[in-house]
């Protein structure tokens, strides 16, 4: 084309637009394009039709307002709920349009980082990942890699030169890529990932010595101290603290024989994992075998017990602080669910009926008077009646209470979780329940020093301390400990960054956790390059 002007008119012809709804209304757009001749000869375009780009692209049936509306609503919403809003605002559109629209669209260009954040994401949890880079400035998307390889990493680092912080986990391809891409870079290690770690050392540790922690429990958290109206739980007759705890639901007697069976089946398979290895066999073989993931093998060739479920334990919630008005009532009969969830809510309580009902349900042990008569048989109410009366005598027999059923132990990741708690925040009974883990396994009683020197060093952000702490926990004798420290020696530049300065992964967390939303809202029709623009352009 020449580019030349010309005013000679061939035709016109008539062009129609949708346009942005006007109040509700879906609008028309009715245009009339002029064509004209082109004088100049050596033109290729002998005749050409005006353009109205500010409007209309080529060719397009919407106004360039409208798909812009549309782009935009497609990278918030996605495609079905794109096209639910639009089809309300008088903009209807599928939603095959709108992801059409969303990869037509191109990726703006970035500038090159100073400071970048790299983490991974999960296309399908444990089998495909890609990798998300962040600028941490500006706190922001801005690329996604489709695999979590060193190469890949390493290649988009040449292709951006000039970066000059890379923050990361302990991944060691991430590491690697950061090494070969941008050798000139400071890389940092991040805090979270470096305490996760050796939480999960001690962790380990505990497993070693699971059969010393026999009998030990964590301090039960309890809301239930008294309730709204200020009367202290201990004037209530008959109320015993141990009623504060809400109990798990009752389970039938095939449930409980099904889990039964199957601790059974995880002890056998326990004593087959601890005899294959002593044979001789590798954790793959073993693993193979048995149909068990290694880490589950792993983590029974480290444990020096057979492993065990813990028990079902109550967390706090708001019903705790009206279970003793709840015993009071039921005591004196209201086993009306909705009549009890009104009285709460005189008193304050902004739970659920729900939650009350369950409570109720509990402790009913025949149908209620007010529910369906399907389930009710003539006999219940004498019984329920019978019931009502054996319940009044055994309590004024005054018998001696049950001695409370003794607890399991808890896990091993529990216990790991209550030792990297700041010893100033523990009560008397969590200082108690530490000495008591302490007292009972020399191992944790060594470690436990070391954990929360390295959880100071972290805290304060004393690097200079770390040459002091690796030579102490190489010394002792925690094989887990020491495994940890060869691993810290082995990035201790990053660690060494990361315990001084002031970048870590924290941002690169949240937008991970921001990818997942934008995956799920594609009801995995989401391939990389949606995926991509969706990130990226709403970012």
């Amino acid at each position: 084309m020449c580019c030349g002007l010309s005013t000679q008119i061939h035709s016109s012809y008539a062009r129609t637009l949708a346009d942005l709804p006007w109040a509700g209304y879906t609008v028309r757009v009715q245009l009339t394009v002029r064509k004209f001749f082109c004088k100049i000869a050596s033109c290729v375009r002998r005749i050409f039709a005006e353009r109205l780009p500010e409007l209309v692209a080529p060719y397009a049936r919407r106004s360039a307002r409208l798909s812009l509306v549309i782009r935009l609503v497609g990278l918030a919403l996605g495609g079905q709920g794109g096209a639910r809003l639009t089809n309300r605002l008088g903009m209807a559109v599928s939603p095959s349009t709108l992801l059409r629209h969303i990869r037509r669209a191109p990726i703006s260009p970035t500038a090159t980082p100073r400071v970048l954040g790299v983490d991974d994401f999960a296309f399908r949890k444990g089998r495909t990942y890609g990798t998300i880079l962040i600028d941490l400035e500006q706190r922001k998307a801005i690329e996604l890699l489709p695999d979590r390889t060193a190469e890949t990493l390493a290649q988009w680092l040449r292709e951006h030169p000039g970066v000059e912080v890379i923050s990361r986990d302990r991944s060691t391809e991430y590491r690697r890529g950061a090494t070969l891409g941008a050798p000139q870079a400071m890389q940092v290690a991040d805090r979270f990932h470096i305490v996760k770690n050796l939480r999960e050392a001690m962790e380990r540790v505990l497993d070693r010595n699971r059969s010393k922690l026999g009998g030990i429990q964590l301090p039960r958290v309890s809301r239930a101290s008294s309730y709204s109206n200020g009367e202290p739980m201990s004037i209530i007759p008959g109320f015993a603290s141990s009623q504060a705890v809400r109990q798990p639901a009752r389970r039938s007697s095939a449930e409980t024989i099904g889990r039964q069976l199957h601790r059974v089946e995880r002890q056998e398979r326990f004593a087959k994992v601890k005899a294959m290895h002593t044979a001789g066999e590798s954790i793959r073989s073993i693993a193979r075998q048995l149909g068990m993931s290694r880490g589950t093998v792993y983590h029974y060739l480290r444990s020096d017990q057979d492993p065990t479920r813990s028990q079902w334990r109550s967390k706090p919630s708001q019903l705790d602080l009206y279970l003793p008005y709840l015993y009071q009532r039921w005591q004196s009969g209201c086993e009306n669910a909705a009549q009890l969830v009104r009285e709460l809510h005189e008193q304050g309580y902004t739970g659920s009926r729900k939650m009350v009902a369950t409570w109720v349900a509990q402790r009913r042990r025949v149908p209620a008077k007010t529910g369906p008569r399907k389930h009710h048989d003539p006999h219940d109410y004498h019984q329920q009646e019978q019931s009502q009366e054996h319940n009044a005598n055994a309590q004024s027999k005054q018998k001696e209470p049950k001695p409370p059923k003794q607890e399991r132990t808890p896990s091993s990741i529990q216990f790991s979780y209550f030792l990297i708690r700041e010893p100033e925040r523990l009560n008397m009974a969590e200082q108690a329940t530490l000495k008591q883990l302490q007292q009972a396994s020399q191992d944790v009683a060594e470690g436990y020093p070391l954990l929360q020197e390295f959880l100071q060093m972290v805290r304060q952000r004393k690097g200079e301390q770390l040459d002091s702490w690796l030579s102490k926990a190489k010394s002792s004798k925690l094989i887990d400990l020491q495994n940890f420290a060869s691993g810290l020696e082995r990035d201790k530049a990053a660690v060494m960054a990361g315990l001084t300065e002031k970048w870590s992964n924290g941002q690169t967390e949240g937008q991970v956790n921001r990818l997942k939303l934008k995956k799920r809202e594609m009801y995995g029709r989401a391939k990389f390059d949606l995926l991509q623009r969706r990130v990226l352009e709403a970012a």
